[in-house]
């Protein structure tokens, strides 16, 4: 996946977010799976220079569908950040991660996800990123997607805020 955001106020800039993931998913049974990730991403109004993450972990889907689906993982990271202020921090993290999807028609499903990120040396060192969304079908190959997104990490640069909060409405290009 790959996204970016960019928001100016009166020439301002107040939002500059970019952020590309890239997943793979291994199918163990039904229910059980395994997977590798690896993201990048950049924040500097929020004191993020730049983040890279790399993990695995595992899965498990409690609801299979056809209308509700419920899955839940855990995985280890490795991860490497710089911040705007010039320090930078290496670690690895614990990640819990939860998502729920509820299809209401052919076109149209609510999904809502949580993740907890935690470094593992330093417990203080914890973010929570949750995303409420609402996504209707246009065509084969867009989607309008409007959502709530909550990223609120426990021990932010100095001088920064720890909650940050977005309502969008996105156009997603399906690309299956």
């Amino acid at each position: 996946s790959l996204s970016s955001l960019l928001a100016q106020t009166d020439g301002v800039t107040t939002a500059e977010r970019y952020f590309t993931e890239v997943r793979l998913d291994y199918a163990i049974s039904e229910r059980f799976f395994g997977f590798g990730l690896g993201s990048w991403k950049q924040d500097k109004p929020a004191g993020l220079d730049h983040r890279t993450s790399l993990g695995l972990g595992g899965g498990y889907r409690f609801l299979t569908g056809p209308a509700h689906r419920l899955s839940g993982e855990a995985g280890l990271n490795q991860v490497a950040e710089e911040f705007t202020d010039g320090s930078d921090s290496d670690y690895t993290s614990g990640r819990l991660f939860a998502g729920y999807e509820w299809t209401l028609s052919e076109n149209s499903k609510f999904t809502q996800t949580l993740e907890y990120l935690t470094d593992l040396e330093d417990s203080d060192n914890y973010q929570t990123n949750t995303e409420t969304a609402f996504i209707s079908t246009v065509n084969s190959l867009l989607s309008l997607k409007t959502s709530y997104e909550t990223q609120y990490d426990n021990d932010p640069p100095a001088t920064f805020e720890k909650t940050d909060t977005k309502l969008a409405v996105t156009l997603v290009f399906n690309l299956k």
